[in-house]
Order: C-alpha cells, then structure tokens, then sequence
C-alpha cells in the first residue's frame, strides 16, 4: 500500500519508461507503463508536470550519464581493442563464444556480428551445416583520432581547394572575432567583404 503523497507503481513505471524504452516519448512511456492509448498524451503532459516524477526522471538520466572522464576511458578501450580479448583458447584453439563476450567487459569493442549458416556442399550427410560467423570491432584509428581532437593533439584538418590551388587549415574551434580575421588573411586581393 502507498502512503498519501508517493507516486503509485504506474507512475514510477512511466519515470523508468520515459528514459528508458520509450526514449522520452511521454505517450509511448504512458502506454508502456499501463495507461490507456487514448488517455496516454494526457497522463503523459499529466505526469511530466509532477515534480515527483521529474526528480524520478532526473535520477534515472543521472545513472544513464557519462562523464566526460568515462567517455574518453570507453573510446580508449576501443583504441587498444583487439579481437584477441574476445577470444578465450581452448584445447590448444583460439575460440569465441558469443554469450560470453558481454561478461567478459568487451562488449562495447564490438560493433556488428553477423551469424550465417549454410549447407556444407561437401558434406556427405544431407543435413551438414557451416556457421560462420563475421565479428567486426569499431575502429580503432576513428578511436585514436576522437581521442586525440578531444585532448587537443590532433593538428588542424587540411582541406585542397581547386579555386586557389593552395591548402587551407582549417582550424578546430574558432570565435566571431577569429573567423573575421581568417577570412580578411585568406581572402583575394581586392575582394570585398559580403555585405548583411
């Protein structure tokens, strides 16, 4: 039973809902967690104006939150992410078992499996089959480089351009006052600022 003033279990439910499946679709959440479809936008506008249920939602977004620190600390593992780690030995071969690639702390390494089983043509049995199975990680260089532009190592890009012929830096960040004066260095003799 709940005390005077506690959210009920629906409405709880919504909270969890809103930031999980329903990936803060309030109807979808609504449905989700029991209430009518046809009442669903209401309850929804209903229970996102409680602050109950906002503090709820508020929580529950804090525990999916990565900081900046976990972030750089999960693009590092992808860095030095090898398929090795996925793979145990057994009986002198190296294997993979893929209920266990989860458990083992390595899952975010991968970013697509792929399971294809055909007929073996050169079986004698009618009913031999292949499994293959394709495992792709994500890239470690696209992992270096995040890495690097997030600490500030990678150099400005460089783009060709064929008007110029020449090679423009293009820089990571840049304020107002600093695109104005880039575009004063780099622009032709004699050209005219674009007018507002």
């Amino acid at each position: 039973m709940k005390v005077k003033g506690e959210l009920t279990d629906r409405a709880e439910a919504f909270a969890s809902y809103y930031v999980g499946e329903a990936r803060f679709n309030g109807t979808k959440a609504a449905i989700l967690a029991g209430y009518k479809a046809t009442s669903a936008p209401q309850m929804a506008c209903l229970l996102l104006s409680d602050e109950r249920v906002i503090k709820l939602v508020r929580e529950s977004f804090a525990k999916l939150h990565l900081s900046s620190e976990e972030i750089l600390a999960r693009v590092a593992d992808i860095a030095r992410g090898s398929i090795l780690q996925l793979a145990e030995e057994r009986g002198g071969e190296l294997v993979i078992d893929l209920r266990s690639i989860e458990k083992s702390g390595y899952g975010h390494l991968v970013k697509r499996i792929k399971i294809k089983t055909r007929r073996d043509p050169g079986a004698k049995k009618r009913a031999a089959r292949v499994t293959e199975i394709d495992i792709e990680l994500y890239s470690a260089l696209d992992a270096l480089q995040l890495a690097a532009r997030a600490q500030g190592i990678l150099a400005p890009r460089q783009e060709e351009t064929e008007e110029v012929g020449g090679v423009i830096e293009v820089p990571v960040r840049l304020s107002p006052e600093e695109w104005t004066q880039a575009a004063q260095e780099t622009a032709p003799a004699g050209a005219q600022e674009p007018q507002p």
